[in-house]
C-alpha cells in the first residue's frame, strides 16, 4: 500500500477547483477502485494482491462468483470499453459474506460488507494498487469534513469521476434514515454540487484513506434536502472481520507503505538473496573468487542506494 505521487497532484488540483461539480479522474490518482461484474454491478476497492472488498449486497447469493475490472478509467461494466490498456479483468470464485449479512427493508442492510478472493493474484503497476483503509481510531475523531467520492454512474458511460461530499452528524443520520441507521456501521453524507455518482458502491475517502462504500437506500425523512444525500457503509468497524479472512494484519490494511518503502523491502530481499548466494557458493572457492569480488561490489553498491533511497533520494534508472 502506497502513497501515489499522483494522487497528492490530484489532492492539489482539488484545492484550486472552482466548482463543486463532478471531474474526471484517473485510476492513476486512485489506483485501488475496481468494478465488480456479480449478482449487482458495483464500484469496489482492491485492498491486497488477492482481495476485493465491496458491498454485500452486490454479490450476495451469486453462483458463478464475479468478475472484477481493475485499473479501468472509462466504465468497464460497458463490455464496449475493453480496449483499455494497462487493465486487468480478474475473477473471484470464493465469495466471503459477512456472516450476519441481512437484509433490514428494501435497499436497507446489516453487515454490508464482502471480500471476493482472486483466482490468481494481481501484479500492481501504476494504475493497480491496494487503497489504505481508515483505521477505527480515526474514524471515532472525524467531525462533519469534506469527503471526496470517486466512481461511476449508472446513467452515462463516463470516466472515473470524482465529486465532493460532506460527512454528517449522526443525529442527523438517524433524522434522516431512521429506523434503518445503524451508526455503529454506517454514516451518511450530503453532496457538495451534482450527485450523478449513482453506482452503488463508490468509494468514500478523506486524509488519503478510504472511508467506505456509497449505498442508496430510499431516505425515509420528509425534509426536502434529503435527495441530495446518501448513506455511507464505513469499512473501519469490519477491519476485525477483514483482518480475520484474509489474514492480512489490520496494521498493514490502513499503513501507508510509500513507493521507497516498497524499494526498500525488494532490496533488502534482494541483498539477502545475494548474501545466500555468496555464503553457499563462493566460500573456499577459489576459481570463483573474481565472482565473489563482483558480487560483494555489487551488495555494496546496492547498500549505498539503499541509503540514498532511506534519506530520500531515489536514484533514477535508465532503461
Amino acid at each position: 500500500m502506497h502513497v501515489n505521487s499522483l494522487y497528492i497532484v490530484g489532492c492539489l488540483l482539488l484545492l484550486v477547483k472552482q466548482s463543486c461539480a463532478v471531474t474526471e479522474t484517473s485510476p492513476l490518482i486512485y489506483p485501488f477502485h475496481a468494478v465488480v461484474d456479480s449478482i449487482f454491478v458495483c464500484s469496489a476497492l482492491l485492498i491486497s494482491d488477492q482481495y476485493v472488498l465491496c458491498p454485500a449486497q452486490c454479490v450476495n447469493g451469486s453462483s458463478w462468483g464475479a468478475k472484477i475490472f481493475l485499473g479501468f478509467n472509462a466504465d468497464a461494466f460497458f463490455q464496449g470499453r475493453l480496449w483499455q490498456k494497462d487493465t486487468e479483468v480478474a475473477h473471484a470464485s470464493n465469495i466471503i459474506v459477512h456472516d450476519k449479512f441481512v437484509q433490514v427493508s428494501n435497499g436497507s442492510f446489516m453487515n454490508n460488507i464482502a471480500l471476493l478472493q482472486l483466482t490468481k493474484r494481481v501484479s500492481f503497476r501504476k494504475n493497480i494498487r491496494p487503497g489504505v483503509l481508515m483505521a477505527k481510531e480515526e474514524l471515532q475523531l472525524l467531525g462533519e469534513v469534506s469527503l471526496n467520492v470517486t466512481g461511476w454512474s449508472t446513467d452515462i458511460v463516463s470516466n472515473l469521476s470524482l465529486s465532493e461530499a460532506r460527512l454528517l452528524n449522526k443525529d442527523y443520520c438517524n433524522l434522516l434514515y431512521q429506523p434503518n441507521y445503524f451508526p455503529n456501521q454506517e454514516a451518511c453524507m450530503e453532496w457538495e454540487g451534482e450527485n450523478s455518482l449513482t453506482l452503488t458502491g463508490n468509494l468514500v475517502s478523506t486524509n488519503q484513506r478510504v472511508l467506505g462504500f456509497v449505498i442508496r437506500p430510499a431516505c425515509l425523512s420528509k425534509i426536502p434536502q434529503c435527495l441530495n444525500h446518501n448513506k455511507i457503509v464505513t469499512i473501519p468497524p469490519f477491519l476485525d472481520w477483514v483482518s480475520r479472512q484474509t489474514n492480512i494484519s489490520i496494521q498493514e490494511l490502513t499503513t501507508f507503505k510509500t513507493e521507497h518503502a516498497e524499494l526498500i523491502e525488494r532490496m533488502d530481499d534482494l541483498l539477502w538473496m545475494l548474501q545466500e548466494t555468496d555464503d553457499q557458493h563462493f566460500k573456499d572457492s577459489r576459481r570463483l573468487a573474481r565472482m565473489d569480488v563482483t558480487l560483494k561490489a555489487l551488495m555494496e553498491a546496492l547498500r549505498q542506494i539503499r541509503a540514498s533511497i532511506e534519506d530520500g533520494c531515489v536514484p533514477f534508472f535508465e532503461p
